[in-house]
């Protein structure tokens, strides 16, 4: 019979494992190699003007790429789609709880999803706004 993968389970095996696997495949002996690398910066520099430069959960400026998974093709910049541009406020709390503890990897996921999903509401409602002032300013416009 094939063992459930619950929520418990796959907290045991953390993706920073997954991570030192990937970085040792690659060449490098740590995650700071890594970010000091000019793969990270070449990987970086295509990630940041996304949106405008904007960050994914907020729009504010983008400063920071946020990984959503630590795969030996995420870290060579083969998905892009897992890898988000944000602000450091943003990725500060995706990481850390606000008492400083880092979130496990399951939690990181969960904030990063919380956050989008909001920014994304929010966008979607100035849009609406926009949209619904454009039309009362043509309104008045053809009374006028």
């Amino acid at each position: 019979m094939p063992v459930k993968k619950t929520l418990k389970h796959r907290r045991k095996t953390p993706d920073y494992e997954i991570r030192a696997v990937a970085l040792r495949k690659l060449g490098f002996r740590c995650y700071r190699d890594y970010l000091d690398s000019p793969l990270w910066r070449k990987i970086r520099a295509k990630v940041l003007p996304r949106n405008e430069g904007r960050c994914a959960f907020c729009g504010a400026p983008a400063t920071q790429v946020h990984h959503r998974a630590y795969t030996y093709r995420v870290l060579r910049g083969l998905k892009p789609n897992l890898l988000v541009q944000c602000c450091g406020t943003c990725h500060k709390d995706i990481e850390f709880w606000l008492d400083g503890r880092k979130r496990d990897p399951l939690e990181v996921q969960a904030r990063s999803r919380q956050l989008e999903g909001a920014y994304q509401r929010r966008r979607a409602m100035e849009k609406a706004d926009q949209a619904t002032r454009e039309r009362f300013t043509a309104a008045m416009a053809r009374e006028a």
